[in-house]
């Protein structure tokens, strides 16, 4: 098992409950220690790990199945914002 720091972006949704992986809003506590508790994400396609350390950065234990890379993720953006691209406007005036 790898640790890695998370991101700041990734930091910010840990610190408001939101798994970064899959967006899910439940975490599993597992083993603590000291001021430090690992959580797992409670949506079981997921299972995304982290360590976390009152104000310290959080630490990721293991990806969750459902991670997308950035690049991915942007795509789907950008394939989800096109889809509207295909409706005529309507000027109601």
């Amino acid at each position: 098992m790898s640790i890695d720091d998370v991101t700041k972006k990734e930091e910010a949704l840990l610190r408001k409950s939101i798994c970064p992986d899959c967006g899910y809003d439940k975490f599993r506590e597992g083993p603590c220690g000291g001021a430090s508790v690992n959580v797992m994400c409670a949506n079981d396609k997921c299972k995304a790990r982290f360590n976390i350390c009152g104000p310290f950065t959080p630490q990721r234990l293991e990806y969750g199945s459902m991670r997308k890379t950035e690049e991915q993720a942007e795509k789907d953006a950008a394939a989800t914002a096109n889809q509207f691209d295909r409706f005529d406007i309507i000027d109601f005036d």
